[in-house]
């Protein structure tokens, strides 16, 4: 029964070290996409980005570390290992910390998401404003629907005249 005890009990603590790592990483992303939506996108960024990055080296840690843990118990899930304890206290505790990390790793992974549209749409805004600022050619990407032809046959710059 001792041993049993303390099973779980590292279990409940590598869980509970997941949900913090877990919550500070969804603040973080949150925090970036903040400055991503802002109209000086590119101010903070890389910090905030820097600030990300141990956060999900510690979580990749902690994943090898779960991984090792349950290995030794001889199962594949945590919810499984958990479930096989008897009933108590610390297993509802257990539970309720899986069902946690689940919810911030699902939040995560859609947090992760966004942000990543926003560095893409903020790369291609980027890419545009290179663009008119060095006055590049129209091509056939660029040709208004229905053009009889294209604007770099007629040799008009793309942002020449409003659409």
């Amino acid at each position: 029964m001792m041993k049993q005890n303390e099973s779980i009990r590292e279990a409940i603590f590598i869980l509970q070290e997941q949900a913090e790592t877990l919550g500070l990483c969804l603040s973080r992303y949150r925090s970036l996409q903040a400055l991503l939506r802002e109209k000086q996108a590119w101010h903070g960024v890389a910090e905030a980005t820097k600030e990300i990055e141990p956060l999900l080296a510690r979580l990749a840690a902690l994943v090898k570390r779960q991984q090792g843990f349950l290995a030794d118990k001889g199962t594949a899930r945590m919810t499984r290992f958990v479930v096989q304890q008897g009933a108590g206290s610390l297993r509802d505790t257990a539970l309720r910390l899986i069902k946690r990390v689940a919810e911030l790793e699902t939040a995560l992974r859609r947090e992760s998401a966004d942000a990543q549209m926003l560095l893409e749409n903020s790369h291609h805004f980027a890419v545009f404003n290179i663009n008119v600022m060095t006055a590049v050619k129209a091509n056939e990407t660029y040709v208004p629907p229905g053009a009889a032809e294209t604007e770099h046959a007629r040799g008009v710059k793309m942002f020449d005249a409003n659409v």
